[in-house]
């Protein structure tokens, strides 16, 4: 009781302390995708309550990595009642929920919920993402798809900047991929991936990076293509030619002029 009212008491001038009154002993997202790249993600997440929650204490996150919209249908959850949604940063949807029925302290507890994004997962490279708000045991991500994957990587979010772009993430999967850290399991003939994090940190962020045949080589290229130093350069290029074309223009109006 004396927790809560600090929280209560916290929450009346602004500042919302973590619930730490719930442990995850083990969390999965499953993640399938059809053959038109159209996604569909669920949670379930195995629970157990040191205490009763009040409003405002559980949350669950909707968000696929980088700043992107997370319009979409999000599922009612068959376990919990929404007290409220807010998005406090672009592409990341927070819904607080409370259980539907009563409660029994240091009992498992199961909660699922799922969404499905409006974005298709068609491109070269997928990102899946992870958002560890609990003390959590062991968190499993999973992902199905008609079409195979090459390789993946699982990693903390980096924290730095705050939004990250579809650069910032594919620069981080390519570096991650050349770590000896162990890499997520691939199976079905390459249309399957598991990952698992260990203990993730409360507060942490966790993206899957997923690569289709050939999609580590055009991610490559495409951060060359699309780097600073590489579009100086083309603008530069772009100058000579243009000045040379002129230069030709006022050559071939000389030379009529002298004929």
């Amino acid at each position: 009781m004396f927790r809560q009212w600090i929280r209560a008491a916290s929450a009346r001038i602004g500042i919302r302390l973590p619930f730490t009154g719930v442990i995850c002993v083990h969390g999965t997202e499953s993640v399938s995708i059809d053959a038109d790249g159209h996604p569909e993600i669920k949670f379930r997440k195995l629970l157990v309550f040191l205490e009763q929650p009040s409003a405002g204490d559980l949350c669950d996150v909707y968000a696929l990595g980088a700043s992107q919209p997370t319009s979409g249908i999000i599922y009612m959850s068959p376990d919990a009642v929404e007290v409220s949604r807010e998005e406090p940063e672009p592409g990341r949807q927070v819904i607080s929920w409370l259980p539907r029925d009563p409660i029994v302290v240091n009992a498992l507890y199961e909660h699922q919920y799922g969404w499905r994004p409006s974005a298709r997962f068609d491109d070269t490279a997928v990102c899946v993402e992870y958002d560890c708000n609990m003390r959590t045991g062991v968190f499993t991500i999973e992902l199905a798809s008609p079409r195979k994957f090459d390789a993946a990587v699982l990693f903390e979010r980096p924290r730095w900047p705050l939004r990250l772009t579809e650069r910032h993430i594919v620069r981080a999967a390519l570096q991650r991929l050349k770590a000896p850290d162990p890499a997520p399991r691939i199976s079905n003939e390459g249309t399957r991936i598991i990952g698992e994090v260990e203990a993730p940190r409360a507060g942490g962020r966790y993206l899957l990076v997923a690569f289709r045949p050939c999609g580590i080589a055009d991610c490559e290229e495409w951060l060359t293509r699309t780097s600073l130093i590489h579009r100086w350069q083309r603008t530069v290029s772009d100058w000579v030619a243009d000045f040379g074309n002129r230069e030709r223009d006022i050559r071939g109006r000389a030379v009529r002029v002298k004929s």
